[in-house]
C-alpha cells in the first residue's frame, strides 16, 4: 500500500494505490498527511490533484481497523486529514472514478473542488457498521440539503453523480472521457494569483450554508419522515449529527458535537470486540 505521487507542470498528483479499494488504511492516512503538509508550503505546487488507483476513487476505511485502535489512531480522517485539505493553500481537487464510499467519499467532500465521472457511484454506509458518516453528517446537506442527504445516510443508499446534477457536490460532472484529465485541465483554468486563495477556500463545502433556504424547516421536516418508524441506536445516533451540524453555531461546533456521537459509537464497537 502507498500513496504515489508525482508533478505534473505545477501540478501534484496524488493517488491513493491500496488494493482492491484503495482503502484509507493507516499506513495510507499518515502518508497522505505527510504529502498534504509537504504541498502546502511547497511553492513550485499550485495545486493538488487527488485521484484514486485501480477500479475506483476510495472505498473508505479499512473495515480490518473497525474497532481496533488503528481505526482512531492519527492521523484521523476527519480531525486531522480533512482539515489539512481545507486549510492547505493550494487547491485540492478530487478526480474521481468507479466509487467513492463512505471516508472515500467524504474524503472527496472536503476537498475545495470535485471533478467525477458521469458513472461514478458514491455512497455513505456506515450506518451498517453501526457507526455514522462523521464529516458526512456535516458537509452533504451543505452541498445537497438536508433531507435528501440524511435519507441517503439513513438507506444506505449506492447513487451515482447524475444523482447530483444541479446541487453543489461535484464542480464538474465529466460525461464522457477520464476524470483524472478533467480534473488536469479544471485545475489549470483555475486562477493561480495569491489572491484567488480566497476564492477557492469560500468554495468549502464548510463555508457553505445549507443547501436549504430554510434549514431549520427543512431539518423538521427530514425528521417527520421518520416519526412513525422505530429506529435503531445508530439511525438515532445520526439523525442527531445532522441535528447537531443545522443548529450549532458554526461549522467547527457542528463537527464538533458529530466527533462525540462518533466516538461514543466506535468505543462501543471496540467493546463489543
Amino acid at each position: 500500500m502507498r500513496l504515489e505521487s508525482r508533478i505534473d507542470g505545477k501540478l501534484l498528483m496524488l493517488r491513493l494505490d491500496n488494493p482492491p479499494v484503495n482503502a484509507l488504511s493507516l499506513p495510507i492516512r499518515r502518508q497522505l498527511m505527510d504529502a498534504l503538509t509537504v504541498a502546502a508550503s511547497d511553492r513550485g505546487v499550485a495545486a493538488v490533484i487527488l485521484q484514486g488507483a485501480g477500479r475506483c476513487f476510495c472505498a473508505g476505511g479499512d473495515l480490518r481497523e473497525l474497532g481496533t485502535e488503528a481505526a482512531n489512531a492519527e492521523p484521523r480522517l476527519s480531525i486531522d486529514i480533512l482539515r489539512a485539505i481545507e486549510g492547505c493553500a493550494k487547491p485540492v481537487i478530487a478526480a474521481l472514478h468507479g466509487a467513492a464510499v463512505g471516508g472515500g467519499f467524504e474524503l472527496a467532500l472536503a476537498c475545495h473542488y470535485r471533478v467525477t465521472a458521469h458513472d461514478a457511484r458514491f455512497a455513505l454506509p456506515e450506518l451498517k457498521h453501526g457507526i455514522i458518516p462523521l464529516s458526512g453528517t456535516q458537509r452533504l446537506p451543505r452541498a445537497w440539503g438536508i433531507e435528501r442527504s440524511l435519507r441517503m445516510m439513513m438507506e444506505s443508499s449506492m447513487l451515482t453523480a447524475a444523482d447530483f446534477a444541479g446541487s453543489r457536490v461535484f464542480d464538474c460532472i465529466v460525461p464522457d472521457g477520464d476524470a483524472t484529465t478533467a480534473a488536469l485541465d479544471f485545475a489549470r483554468a483555475l486562477p493561480q494569483t495569491p489572491a484567488a486563495q480566497s476564492l477557492h477556500v469560500t468554495n468549502l463545502l464548510r463555508n457553505l450554508p445549507f443547501a436549504d433556504s430554510e434549514p431549520l424547516a427543512a431539518l423538521a421536516a427530514a425528521h417527520a419522515c421518520y416519526a412513525e418508524t422505530r429506529l435503531t441506536a445508530v439511525q438515532k445516533a445520526l439523525l442527531a449529527a445532522v441535528r447537531a451540524g443545522v443548529e450549532s453555531a458554526d461549522f467547527d461546533a457542528g463537527l464538533a458535537a458529530a466527533q462525540r456521537i462518533f466516538d461514543e459509537l466506535s468505543a462501543a464497537l471496540v467493546d463489543r470486540r
